[in-house]
């Protein structure tokens, strides 16, 4: 039986339980929106890092969408041109145009060493600067790195690989590169235009530094001529990039 004296007491016990219970509610609540605001953060900060990274993607591969795969296309029409339409024709020296058709030797040999020039330019600003984020994986990467590769290779691989005869013309990986940093800019994202490449090549490092393309160009023709055969095999790695391109880097 609870006697008078023992009331004061059992009030007090309960008292201290409802204050103790109310502490732990309040701690037990605060520890759970801790975690759930810092469940939050984290996701909200996850998200802000997925959505920079895409917009990073998104800008780099805005970059060099155009150029690349513009700078290849070029080179690839010009190439089916001397290769499949007759234009190489025009590669001689001697080349007359036939009446009615405006188009001479010198513009042929110099529009074509532009071309070249560009892809150069965009082919070797690309490889110095591509970002693994523009990648799923490494092996992407190494894709288009070697899609590049191979183009170079085309045109400097020696001996030639299908055992032909007559003139052959290496224009080297170096030589390539040089070319390339004549044309681009100093923003690494555009090139000289036409007609400042055509003032350009009067100067003797430009004319130096484009000779051994010239010498490729000048004159190939497709009987008894390996240069020919070395524009061909250009020709089927450009298409081999242009598909690399228009997969990794999402082009239609």
């Amino acid at each position: 039986m609870t006697t008078v004296a023992d009331a004061p007491f059992n009030w007090a016990m309960i008292g201290v339980t409802a204050l103790a219970s109310i502490v732990v509610s309040v701690i037990t609540a605060w520890l759970v929106f801790v975690l759930v605001t810092k469940r939050q953060m984290i996701a909200a900060d996850q998200m802000r890092r997925k959505q920079e990274k895409s917009d990073r993607i998104r800008e780099e591969v805005h970059r060099w969408s155009n150029p690349i795969l513009g700078s290849v296309r070029d080179l690839r029409g010009r190439l089916d041109n001397i290769l499949r339409s007759g234009g190489h024709v025009a590669l001689a020296s001697e080349y007359q145009p036939p009446r009615n058709w405006s188009i001479s030797h010198d513009y042929f040999i110099r529009s074509s060493l532009y071309m070249f020039g560009v892809y150069f330019a965009y082919a070797g600003a690309m490889r110095d600067s591509l970002s693994f984020e523009l990648f799923e994986t490494q092996q992407e990467k190494e894709q288009l790195l070697n899609g590049l590769k191979n183009v170079g290779s085309a045109l400097s691989e020696f001996p030639a690989p299908d055992g032909c005869s007559g003139k052959d013309v290496q224009v080297f990986h170096l030589e390539q590169r040089a070319m390339g940093a004549l044309l681009l800019l100093e923003d690494g994202r555009r090139c000289i235009s036409y007609p400042e490449f055509i003032d350009k090549l009067e100067e003797p490092r430009f004319a130096r530094a484009f000779q051994p393309l010239r010498d490729l160009l000048v004159g190939a023709r497709p009987q008894s001529d390996c240069r020919w055969r070395r524009l061909e095999r250009v020709n089927v790695t450009l298409v081999e990039l242009d598909d690399i391109c228009k997969s990794l880097l999402n082009i239609r």
